[in-house]
């Protein structure tokens, strides 16, 4: 009997005990140095789930926790009692509304977007030919040649094109080159009209070592028994006659990304 009864009294103090310990989310930052407050967060860290710590990284990357400079400021900040459910409470008050307005405009974006996208890789290169460049300033530089036809609904006035050489008939590109091809100035100064085919000629600039340019003419290039280049448009850098660009970025990439951490808001939610 009076073994059972320390027993029960053993269990009741166990039980106190551990309603009294605070978790990971709960438990009071070291704020007495700068190195205590990264140890504290580490032992922290150390006890939470993958959805916790997938929300820490969010509100520290958020906050800039990762870059403290001086204890004194985060207190000021952040208060003498710092937790991080506190911190994950002010990373929600700091993104929620930006990211909830950004996710709508790239939302209502999409649709034009990829049509606009769309439509100018309909811009094409073909009968593509390697030679040389004849011209003073750049005399022996490669030269690719070929025909473009627009094949889009838009009148352009530059295009940016994407050089890639390949050797030895390899699948992978050698190297590549962005090559800016305008039709406001030279020959063919009055743009590019929609359903035009126009004859044109790019420099792969090696004088300046730009963008791994050097690698079109060093040894292996050279060397190789074979050459091919692929010449393709790359969208987002077209412009109008208004010297403005039709689209810019990558929107679904961007979509992808807020959605991501929207997503990961709504986890931080519940533990606020």
């Amino acid at each position: 009997m009076k073994k059972s009864l320390v027993l029960s009294m053993l269990l009741i103090f166990a039980s106190l005990g551990s309603g009294c310990s605070k978790g990971p989310l709960d438990s009071e930052f070291d704020l007495s140095s700068l190195n205590a407050i990264t140890e504290s967060a580490q032992e922290k860290i150390a006890r939470m789930d993958s959805d916790q710590q997938e929300v820490i990284g969010w509100a520290a990357n958020t906050l800039n926790l990762n870059h403290i400079q001086s204890l004194t400021g985060f207190k000021e900040q952040y208060g003498e009692k710092v937790t991080y459910r506190v911190l994950i409470k002010k990373a929600v008050e700091t993104r929620e509304e930006t990211v909830n307005n950004e996710l709508k405009r790239l939302q209502e974006l999409k649709t034009s977007w990829n049509q606009t996208f769309n439509d100018l890789s309909k811009i094409k290169a073909s009968n593509i030919e390697l030679g040389k460049s004849s011209e003073f300033m750049t005399s022996g530089h490669p030269l690719i040649s070929f025909d473009v036809t627009n094949g889009s609904q838009s009148d352009v006035s530059l295009l940016v094109w994407k050089l890639e050489l390949f050797l030895n008939g390899e699948k992978e590109p050698y190297t590549s080159y962005n090559a800016v091809d305008s039709y406001v100035y030279g020959k063919k100064n009055n743009g590019l009209l929609a359903g035009e085919t126009a004859r044109r000629s790019v420099t792969v600039d090696t004088f300046f070592n730009r963008q791994n340019a050097d690698k079109w003419v060093d040894l292996n290039a050279r060397k190789a028994s074979s050459k091919q280049v692929k010449v393709t448009v790359i969208p987002t850098s077209i412009e109008d006659f208004n010297k403005q660009k039709f689209i810019t970025g990558d929107i679904n990439a961007a979509l992808e990304e807020i959605e991501s951490e929207s997503k990961t808001i709504e986890k931080a939610k519940k533990y606020l």
